[in-house]
């Protein structure tokens, strides 16, 4: 599998769930683009795709576990106003406290699978 190195604000989408769930060490699978869609994660045990980044419904417990690195990730990126500078940015909320979560477990440069990089 061909990776590139990729910097955690640039994720998004198929990649950013990837390594979300490459973060937290869960076991899951890639599934193949079908019907115009794109990769989508599917994690061992859940019966629903992982899209954490759009649904809190699962981003929620996530939050409640890693809200101190999440936030302290965000604080040493952003500053101690990280809140005014996340407000406004491209993505939404809950997309930046994944980036966060993953950022807070394996840095700000990932390896991620090039078939996943949206342009």
């Amino acid at each position: 599998m061909v990776e590139s190195t990729v910097d955690v604000v640039e994720l998004k989408g198929a990649s950013l769930r990837y390594m979300l769930a490459v973060a937290l060490e869960y076991k899951f699978k890639a599934v193949e683009p079908t019907y115009g869609l794109s990769h989508r994660i599917l994690c061992e045990g859940s019966p629903s795709y992982f899209r954490p980044d759009i649904d809190w419904y699962q981003l929620g417990p996530l939050l409640e576990k890693h809200w101190r690195e999440a936030t302290g990730w965000l604080t040493e990126y952003f500053g101690p106003n990280w809140r005014d500078q996340v407000d406004g940015l491209p993505g939404s909320l809950p997309r930046w406290f994944c980036i966060a979560i993953i950022g807070s477990h394996l840095g700000n440069q990932v390896q991620v699978p090039t078939l996943l990089i949206q342009s």
